[in-house]
């Protein structure tokens, strides 16, 4: 999409078009539901970012390590990729709960970290008219969740300024993401360590060491799971597809090598995951 910048005055501010970012590459689903009393959900992970928002009543999100949290009427978090939850509740509650895959420039701030933050009254009206819409099918309903949800990751951002706090890889953070979304929208390519050096220039040794203050892993690691990721959405969206060829589409010309290295990064084999 081209956008044209309109300075109608000479005092405006101007908005580039290379500042114009996406927050979301894709909205996989929402759900929106009135939980009763005593529900509860086992501990699962998934291959994409999960964003709940509270709306009214009150549950607790069980993570592992003891870090379970409670949210109430505005409370939300985001539950990136890969962690372990489940919901347990004693009363009943209402919330709205976002499924989508995070634009590759925001990956760094909040690609692998659980965030807790809060929603105000305005942004939380904003959500409840998005319900209204959807139930009632009205027109442009999808680009309404799209809005809201993109909304919410900018107050969390807000709440949350040391996620963009600018640090001695600032000018390598800049740099990093354009390589992600490479990495991301073709992660069946061969990827490693010397290859994402390559890509900016860099020594592998320094690259590691950057990428890892940055996004928090291993550029191993990250490769490892973002290759995963694309495979368990090939799982779930076509599941009349033999895992061989899934595994094919992966970069693994042996299933059981795909299914070892697929188990390491979500603890189930791919037949399994495909039936959760």
């Amino acid at each position: 999409m081209n956008i044209t910048p309109i300075t109608p005055y000479d005092d405006a501010y101007r908005v580039e078009p290379d500042q114009v970012k996406p927050v979301i590459t894709d909205s996989i689903w929402y759900d929106y539901s009135g939980i009763p009393d005593g529900h509860q959900n086992r501990l699962h992970l998934h291959h994409y970012h999960q964003l709940d928002v509270i709306l009214d009543g009150e549950f607790t999100l069980t993570l592992r390590e003891g870090l379970d949290q409670t949210g109430r009427p505005g409370d939300a978090w985001l539950i990136p990729p890969l962690v372990w939850h489940g919901v347990n509740c004693a009363n009943p509650f209402r919330w709205c709960s976002f499924k989508f895959h995070l634009t590759s420039h925001l990956w760094p701030m909040l690609g692998t970290q659980f965030q807790r933050f809060t929603v105000p009254n305005h942004l939380r009206q904003c959500i409840e008219v998005m319900i209204e819409r959807n139930l009632t099918i009205k027109p442009l309903a999808s680009e309404h969740i799209t809005a809201a949800m993109s909304l919410c990751l900018v107050e969390l951002i807000d709440q949350h300024p040391q996620l963009s706090v600018t640090n001695p890889v600032g000018e390598f953070r800049h740099a990093l993401w354009p390589l992600l979304e490479k990495v991301q929208n073709n992660p069946s390519i061969q990827w490693n360590v010397r290859r994402m050096a390559g890509e900016m220039g860099l020594s592998p040794d320094y690259f590691t060491r950057c990428f890892r203050q940055v996004v928090h892993q291993s550029p191993q690691q990250y490769i490892l799971e973002t290759v995963m990721r694309a495979a368990a959405a090939n799982l779930v969206k076509a599941p009349e597809i033999p895992i061989k060829e899934v595994a094919a589409r992966a970069g693994y010309a042996n299933t059981q090598a795909f299914t070892h290295a697929f188990t390491r990064v979500f603890n189930v084999s791919p037949a399994a995951y495909r039936k959760q």
